[in-house]
Order: C-alpha cells, then structure tokens, then sequence
C-alpha cells in the first residue's frame, strides 16, 4: 500500500492539486479510490479491523446507505460490469 500511495500519489500530484474539477482529476479520484477499497478488501483476512475500518471510512463516505457491516470481511468478490473492460 505504500508503494501504491507513494509512487501514484506523486505522479499524479498536479492532477489532484488542479484548481478546476474536470474529468481528468475526476478519474485520478476514481482510481485512487478504487485501488484503496480493493486493497481493503485484500486485508480484510489478515487484518480485519483495519479493512473493516478502512472500508467504512472510504465507502461510507460515498453512500452510507451502502456500508454493510459484513461485506469487507466475509462478501464476495463482484464481477466487474462490462463497460470498465478494456
């Protein structure tokens, strides 16, 4: 997770810290958060706690209707929908 922050966060730096919100910072936005609720979702059988935690951090603070307590831990693995396939 380290490397993941680090190395994304300093090559898309000036993507983040643009002034104006275009689709360009919205899609660093949308990977950024996509790594970090997977990455939650690899942790959670080493580390419960923390995934669970970060999961509800990240999630909950998109939809909270969506935070369901069990799903970091023990919920299955989505199938990605077709129109994110290259």
């Amino acid at each position: 997770m380290d490397d993941l922050s680090n190395w994304y966060i300093r090559r898309s730096r000036r993507r983040f810290w643009k002034p104006e919100s275009d689709a360009d910072k919205n899609a660093a936005y949308a990977t950024l958060y996509e790594c970090l609720v997977t990455v939650a979702h690899l942790l959670a059988p080493f580390t419960p706690f923390l995934a669970e935690a970060m999961y509800r951090n990240l999630v909950g603070s998109v939809d909270p209707d969506a935070v369901d307590p069990s799903i970091c831990a023990i919920g299955r693995w989505q199938t990605p929908p077709p129109s994110t396939a290259d």
